[in-house]
């Protein structure tokens, strides 16, 4: 719950926020790029968590997800539900390092189906997330890149001094969040370069949530050389302002990603 609070939560501060001018170093906040670092630092110390992000507005959300990892363990776990406001179709996947199955439903309803079992990277492409670290990351990278765009953040000044940070992340952590809207994109970590701008909602020492938009993404992509596809290309033109955000909770606290049980898992025919 935690975390769905700190979406609605940021969305408010960065919008509040900007109206009032900014420092770099606040009093009894200091530089935002050290705070910053050490939030981060803190989210990766926790090495645990749970998290929930939205794109679009929480009574009509286009893409909500909800998971849970193990940095360490290379563990995670997310429930994907994608909306077009007539449709849905909602897609579960756990993976333990390079282990994954995935079941999926539509019509909104959770998936009660058997796990179909994959290689890793065969299951990051059939649900077209197309997130892969990157072939140098270290081995405590995320799986997920939502945690991505909070480990690969860098600050640069205050928005909301002690409490929001405007800065950037990995661009393709960020636009990997999106899921199948940029399947078609056929993103590559390996020749994709570049920074998101996204701000960051800090709380107590921690990332509490980070929050973007996504024709702001789309536009970061264009400049880094990806083609969009035309319907990509009409939204950019049109300005409109799509929010999406990140809320973490649980750090530190009790989270294990388990595998389906041998009966849950589809057998071959």
């Amino acid at each position: 719950m935690r975390a769905l609070g700190a979406l609605a939560v940021a969305a408010s501060l960065v919008i509040t926020a900007a109206c009032s001018g900014s420092d770099d170093e606040a009093p009894d906040a200091g530089p935002a790029p050290d705070a910053l670092a050490e939030a981060v630092a803190s989210l990766t110390d926790a090495n645990v968590g749970r998290l929930t992000f939205q794109v679009g507005d929480d009574n009509d959300a286009l893409i909500r997800t909800t998971g849970a990892y193990v940095l360490d363990a290379r563990q995670t776990e997310w429930q994907m539900t994608l909306s077009n406001g007539e449709r849905s179709v909602v897609t579960e996947q756990r993976r333990l390092g390079d282990r994954a199955w995935l079941r999926s439903a539509r019509n909104g309803e959770a998936p009660t189906s058997c796990w179909q079992a994959f290689g890793a990277r065969r299951a990051s492409e059939r649900t077209s997330t197309q997130f892969e670290p990157p072939a140098d990351a270290s081995p405590d990278h995320p799986l997920l890149p939502h945690v991505a765009v909070a480990t690969t953040a860098e600050g640069e000044k205050w928005v909301s001094p002690g409490s929001v940070v405007e800065g950037t992340a990995d661009l393709y952590s960020v636009a990997a969040t999106l899921g199948e809207v940029v399947g078609e994109l056929d993103l590559n970590p390996a020749t994709l370069t570049g920074r998101a701008a996204v701000s960051f909602l800090l709380d107590d020492g921690e990332v509490l949530a980070w929050n973007t938009d996504v024709v702001a993404v789309l536009e970061s992509l264009a400049e880094a050389g990806v083609e969009l596809t035309d319907d990509m290309q009409e939204l950019v033109e049109t300005g409109a302002e799509i929010r999406m955000a990140t809320g973490f909770s649980d750090l530190a606290g009790d989270v294990e990603v388990e595998a389906p049980g041998p009966r849950d898992i589809c057998k071959d025919k």
